[in-house]
């Protein structure tokens, strides 16, 4: 077995080098060995005002360098392609030598993981409950929103104004949401990690839960774990999004043209258990199918051949 040697830099809070979506991908065919002395590949993480390449510049020479644009493309500021021999986005990236990755993809248990407390992520979603049967479950609570900030880089986010509308609608019905997070917190925070955020979720009819962003291919964990939990997302983001998830299975907030009329829509499903069971039922993924190019299997052919392993 071919032995790879790879480092990781400026990763996000939680990452294990040794135990993520791409070490446990190639660990598939090759012994892979984190080496931050000498190594064959080097990825390092893109952060808005802190570019990779101020880190791996001097690499370039001396082994294959990998950037990773994990944050919407909106958010990161300018890409450079000659400052990289290859890169993986969460976003759809019109560059050769690209993988997309989608960010909601890095939450599945790929590998039989175990559960570790700090590792983020933590792969608490499994592919066999993501395309089993989607059986009725009764849900006690309306709506909860974990929202930390409702702020974007360069602009404010479609969060700031609709939330609060959100809010206030089903207040004068006398109907209470939920929010835990920073962001109009009404209620104490949950604290903990990925899954204490699903152990919560999962008793609401509803999760308020809009991405940041709108770029082609940007979509989060954020619409795969109300759904993973039986909850029906109440979502805003990507207008692609529909390409990888099931558009019956949540309540996309761009097919509305107004706050109120998304509101009544919501109002509606609650009020009517039948229409409710219906949306919940609904497989997570078109044709229940999760899409070929996020599996472990495609993503270990591609780095293959781009970087000549």
């Amino acid at each position: 077995m071919k032995t790879i040697k790879i480092d990781f830099l400026k990763m996000y809070g939680g990452f294990f080098k040794d135990d993520n979506i791409i070490t446990n991908t190639l660990n598939m065919e090759y012994n892979v060995v984190i080496d931050p002395q000498d190594p064959d590949i080097v990825i390092c993480q893109h952060f808005p005002g802190e570019p990779a390449a101020y880190f791996t510049n001097h690499l370039r020479k001396r082994c294959k360098v990998v950037h990773w644009f994990l944050e919407s493309l909106s958010n990161i500021g300018p890409i450079n392609p000659a400052d990289y021999d290859y890169s993986f986005s969460s976003c759809k990236l019109d560059t050769k030598n690209n993988i997309r990755i989608p960010l909601w993809s890095l939450y599945i248990d790929w590998f039989d993981n175990q559960y570790i407390e700090n590792r983020n992520q933590a792969f608490l979603c499994s592919t066999e409950k993501l395309i089993g049967p989607r059986e009725f479950e009764e849900k006690i609570n309306f709506c909860c929103i974990l929202t930390n900030s409702a702020k974007q880089r360069h602009n404010r986010c479609i969060r700031e104004k609709f939330y609060p509308y959100f809010m206030e609608y089903f207040g004068k019905r006398d109907i209470f949401v939920e929010s835990r997070g920073r962001f109009l917190q009404n209620m104490p925070s949950i604290g903990g990690n990925e899954k204490h955020k699903l152990e919560y979720i999962k008793d609401f009819k509803f999760n308020l839960c809009f991405d940041n962003g709108n770029d082609d291919g940007w979509i989060t964990e954020k619409i795969i774990h109300p759904i993973y939990e039986g909850v029906i997302p109440i979502y805003w983001g990507c207008a692609d999004v529909g390409d990888e998830f099931n558009i019956d299975a949540f309540i996309h907030a761009r097919d509305f043209k107004t706050p109120e009329d998304l509101c009544e829509e919501v109002l509606r499903v609650h009020n009517n258990p039948s229409v409710f069971k219906e949306i919940q039922k609904q497989p997570c993924f078109p044709e229940n199918k999760i899409p070929e190019y996020v599996k472990p299997e495609f993503l270990l052919e591609e780095p293959k051949r781009l970087l000549e392993l």
